[in-house]
C-alpha cells in the first residue's frame, strides 16, 4: 500500500513556483497530472510520500511546506493505493480534463477539496467508481481543516473503464452552482487568507445569499454581488430588513446599490 498527497497546484502556485525541487519533471517522488508542461505547476500534483521521504531532508522539507501552504489544507487530499506513482498519475489524468457535450474542453478541479467533496453526489455511481477504482482510501480536508474520509463504492475495482470521461450538461451546471458561494466570496475580496478561522461562517453566509438570489429567479450576477456586499457589510443584519427574495425578483444591480445608499444616508447623523 502506498500513500500519496494530491495537491491543487493552482491554489498554492506561489509556493510551487518557489520550490525548485518540484520544477524538475524527471524527479521520481512527484508527478504532474496535467501533461502540458506549461501548466505543470498549476495543475494537480501527486506526491508519493514514501519516495519523498527517501529523497532526503530537503525534499521532505519542501513537501512539508506545500502541505500547509493553503488555509485549512483545502488544497490537499491524501490517497492510499496499491498503484505506483506513474499508474495513479495516468489514471487521474483521464479525469483532469474532458470534452463536454458541445465538444468544449473543460477542466475538473478534483484536487480542490471544496469541489472534491461534492463529487460523490454529482458523479454517477459508475463515474465515481471508475475515478476511485484504483484507490483504497481517499481523505479530504473540510473548511474547518478537519479530515473527512470519502465514501468509495465497494465494487469500484469492477467499474474501471478505458472510455473517455465526460460530464453531462446537468452535472456541469450542478458543479457551477455548488461553486457559486466560493466565486462570490472571491469577487467580494474574501480570500481564504482573509477569512482564516471563520472560513465556514463566511461560506455559509455567501451560500445563503446565493440561495435567496436563485430562489428569486434573478439571473444577474451583479445583482447577487451588490446584494451580498450589503449583507456582508452589515455582518448579516441586512437579511432581516426586508423580504429579499421578493425584492430581488425584479431588482437591477442599480436598485440594490440605491437601496444600500438610502440605508447609509438614513443612518448617517
Amino acid at each position: 500500500m502506498r500513500s500519496y498527497f494530491l495537491i491543487d497546484g493552482m491554489m498554492v502556485y506561489d509556493a510551487m513556483r518557489a520550490n525548485k525541487l518540484v520544477h524538475d519533471p524527471e524527479v521520481n517522488w512527484c508527478s504532474s497530472i496535467i501533461n502540458d508542461k506549461a501548466y505543470r505547476l498549476s495543475g494537480p500534483m501527486l506526491i508519493d510520500a514514501e519516495l519523498a521521504k527517501a529523497a532526503g531532508e530537503a525534499v521532505s522539507t519542501t513537501v512539508g511546506k506545500l502541505i500547509i501552504a493553503f488555509p485549512n489544507r483545502l488544497h490537499l487530499s491524501t490517497i492510499q493505493s496499491h498503484a505506483d506513482l506513474p499508474t495513479l498519475t495516468s489514471h487521474l489524468r483521464r479525469f483532469a480534463a474532458f470534452y463536454d457535450e458541445d465538444a468544449q474542453l473543460l477542466g475538473l478541479r478534483f484536487a480542490d477539496c471544496r469541489r472534491l467533496v461534492d463529487l460523490p453526489n454529482i458523479l454517477t455511481p459508475e463515474q465515481w467508481g471508475d475515478m476511485t477504482s484504483v484507490m483504497d482510501k481517499w481523505t479530504v480536508y473540510n473548511r474547518q481543516g478537519q479530515e473527512v474520509i470519502l465514501t468509495l463504492p465497494e465494487d469500484r475495482a469492477d467499474l474501471q473503464s478505458d472510455e473517455p470521461f465526460r460530464l453531462s450538461r446537468a452535472q456541469i451546471e450542478v458543479l457551477q452552482q455548488v461553486a457559486e458561494p466560493d466565486r462570490l466570496l472571491n469577487r467580494l475580496g474574501y480570500t481564504p487568507q482573509v477569512m482564516a478561522s471563520n472560513m465556514t461562517a463566511y461560506w455559509q453566509l455567501a451560500k445563503h445569499c446565493v440561495s435567496l438570489w436563485r430562489k428569486s429567479g434573478n439571473t444577474d450576477s451583479d445583482v447577487l454581488f451588490f446584494f451580498a456586499r450589503q449583507v456582508f457589510s452589515s455582518q448579516g443584519k441586512a437579511l432581516q430588513e426586508r423580504d429579499w427574495q421578493k425584492f430581488l425578483a425584479q431588482a437591477t444591480s442599480q436598485d440594490v446599490v440605491n437601496l444600500q445608499n438610502l440605508n447609509l444616508n438614513t443612518t448617517t447623523p
